[in-house]
């Protein structure tokens, strides 16, 4: 029987950064779904399920870190990867339980695979 591919949302309101993401999302294997609005995001959350959530950590709409905490609050079983391209000013900022993981931009392919390898071996309770 063939494995399900994990689901990947991913939310960037930098449309470059979200296509090299989704790219780089999808040349791992992951079945990807994409956003340049958090808003939006937020509704595809309400209508589709996904495995985990790579949200960029400044969003429009809905101001610094904002994004994270409403997907922690509404779905707290799903893994959120933050990433960031102000990822030194903001990494000792960040609260624990609003993000699983935080990469800077520009993600890198590697560090990427790993990072997400870790986060779907680690089951969430």
């Amino acid at each position: 029987m063939e494995q399900t591919k994990k689901r990947i949302l991913i939310i960037d309101d930098d449309s470059v950064v979200l296509s090299v993401i989704s790219e780089l999302v999808s040349f791992l294997g992951y079945d990807v779904k994409v956003t340049t609005e958090g808003l939006d995001g937020i509704d595809l959350l309400h209508r589709e399920t996904f495995d985990l959530v790579i949200v960029d950590m400044i969003m429009p709409q809905v101001g610094r870190l904002a994004l994270s905490k409403v997907i922690r609050q509404e779905s707290p079983q799903i893994p959120i990867l933050a990433i960031s391209g102000y990822y030194d000013k903001l990494v000792d900022t960040v609260q624990t339980p609003d993000v699983d993981a935080i990469l800077p931009k520009p993600v890198v392919l590697e560090t990427l695979k790993a990072t997400l390898n870790d986060m779907f071996a680690k089951e969430r309770i």
